[in-house]
């Protein structure tokens, strides 16, 4: 090698030996003495040389498992759930009203929604019996008809646009009683069909029977009644 070529890497390599050392102090101030890399997997590791309280760094990962920690375990068995009317669904670890439809066999509500986890009239058409239909959102079946006549045994008129047997078709219907205010999509008067016209006292609507009530799930009780009865729904400290 010839002096002006071991000139020339002498001079690279103290560029890139003061670059390196630039960014070095760069991130040793800007992370207080940490460098955090990632390995192949993606799983953070640190570098440290005494941490933010001189006694090293708490990691991404070691800051997951203390959250983990702090959180209450969840369910395995219906047993753990405090009430004989709540069971337990294992999957996401909570208590529930229902898992199967065998947990639903008191009254015309005897499917188990999957998607709320509470006993309904039904799921689909089939639920319903001949000539009914179950209508979106309530998850109760109407009667269906084709003119106005068919629905007069039942006190009712055909809405012809629904081809139900309803009661209303508009919340002026409604109006003249105060306790049953607004028509639903079934076609009959009830307190509510969103959580906006239910009382502070009982704030959420149970759209699958048009009543508001204190709660629906454990989510809307607090730490003094922390379960929600599905049979009353109303937040209860347990048996």
């Amino acid at each position: 090698m010839t002096s002006r070529a071991a000139a020339r890497v002498s001079l690279r390599s103290v560029v890139v030996c003061g670059v390196v050392g630039l960014v070095s102090a760069l991130c040793a101030s800007a992370c207080q003495g940490q460098l955090r890399l990632e390995d192949d997997a993606g799983a953070p590791f640190s570098v440290s040389g005494g941490g933010l309280d001189g006694g090293g760094t708490l990691t991404e990962a070691s800051a997951d498992a203390a959250d983990a920690a702090a959180k209450p375990p969840g369910c395995t068995k219906d047993g753990e759930c405090g009430l004989a009317a709540l069971h337990c669904d294992v999957v996401s670890g909570t208590c529930v009203a229902c898992v199967t439809d065998d947990q639903c066999a008191a009254g015309d509500r005897h499917r188990c929604d999957a998607a709320l986890h509470r006993c309904v009239e039904c799921g689909v058409d089939g639920d319903c019996g001949a000539g009914r239909v179950c209508v979106p959102g309530t998850r109760r079946c109407a009667t269906t008809c084709q003119q106005l006549s068919e629905c007069v045994f039942l006190g009712d008129f055909c809405d012809m646009a629904k081809h139900i047997c309803a009661r209303c078709t508009d919340d002026s219907i409604c109006k003249a009683d105060p306790d049953t205010p607004i028509c639903s999509p079934v076609g009959d008067c009830v307190q509510c069909v969103t959580d906006a016209t239910c009382p502070a006292g009982k704030p959420r609507c149970d759209r699958t029977t048009g009543n508001c009530v204190q709660c629906l799930g454990a989510s809307d009780c607090g730490a003094s009644a922390p379960l929600c009865n599905p049979t009353t729904s109303a937040c209860v400290t347990g048996p």
